[in-house]
């Protein structure tokens, strides 16, 4: 359980994470895993196809201008326990992420703390869960290819074995779909971007049923941060996560406040760094 608190604080797949934990508990890390890979290293998940327009690591984070270095402390609101993360972005001319470092403290009841580094080098970008006695507990390694096209993930499925992911394409469609060879994980996430490379659609099926375990529907301000994500469990029960900031001289967000049907879950505060 103590992965539950640990991922089920980023409410975009709190459903899915709930429903496997719930329902499917001999899948339910392998799932959290495979739904929470846009999450630990979204800055790394971004389109990179020829038919879609590149949104940089600086954009996807609600960050506007050439943004060298990010502080964010993120204060979650929950009523069993009290979690805090400490996020450090380091962020090349480019505007991608070349490190990140996540330091996770959560409160009582649990009362541990984890540390999560994101690293990007050349063509492989590597992610580590350490926990609070700095043994290794988690991660993922991704291989990219010529373009930037992250290709394959690899990522432990125990102490003993490790499962691959693969990336699929379908540039016409502005789809990407992420799939396992391995038969313990029967679940495939499928995103959807518009035209101008923003996500739009987030699904998760399970093995080959068509109708989607979850589905995640994002819109956007006029800056291209996202606003609303409406949230839809595989028993149409909808979750409404909505954004609110405040912005830097430079358009950029130094205040994000989430909340999930009007309650407030998280509050995020930056300190930004430009070159």
């Amino acid at each position: 359980m103590r992965y539950f608190y640990y991922f089920c604080r980023h409410s975009l797949v709190y459903q899915a994470t709930f429903y496997f934990l719930t329902f499917q508990p001999l899948m339910s890390i392998l799932t959290m895993k495979l739904l929470l890979l846009t999450i630990i290293s979204l800055c790394f998940f971004s389109v990179k196809a020829q038919n879609f327009r590149l949104i940089t690591d600086v954009q996807q984070h609600q960050l506007n201008g050439k943004v060298k270095n990010v502080k964010e402390i993120i204060e979650y609101e929950a009523p069993f326990f009290s979690a805090i993360d400490t996020v450090f972005y380091s962020f090349g001319k480019d505007g991608f992420i070349t490190k990140s470092e996540t330091r996770t403290l959560q409160g009582e009841p649990i009362n541990e703390a984890f540390k999560t580094i994101f690293e990007r080098q050349g063509a492989v970008a590597t992610t580590i869960v350490y926990n609070q006695e700095g043994k290794e507990i988690d991660g993922n390694v991704v291989k990219l290819n010529k373009k930037g096209f992250p290709i394959e993930m690899e990522m432990q499925l125990n102490d003993t074995e490790k499962v691959k992911l693969y990336y699929h394409y379908d540039p016409k469609d502005y789809k990407i779909t992420l799939v396992s060879d391995n038969k313990m994980i029967n679940v495939k996430q499928v995103t959807t971007y518009n035209k101008e490379g923003f996500l739009i659609i987030r699904e998760v099926f399970k093995e080959d049923d068509p109708l989607a375990i979850t589905k995640n529907i994002y819109t956007y301000n006029n800056r291209g941060f996202a606003t609303t994500v409406l949230s839809q469990n595989a028993d149409k029960e909808e979750t409404k996560i909505t954004y609110e900031y405040q912005y830097d001289t430079h358009g950029s967000a130094i205040e994000i406040k989430k909340y999930e049907n009007k309650i407030l879950k998280s509050t995020a505060k930056r300190t930004i760094e430009y070159y």
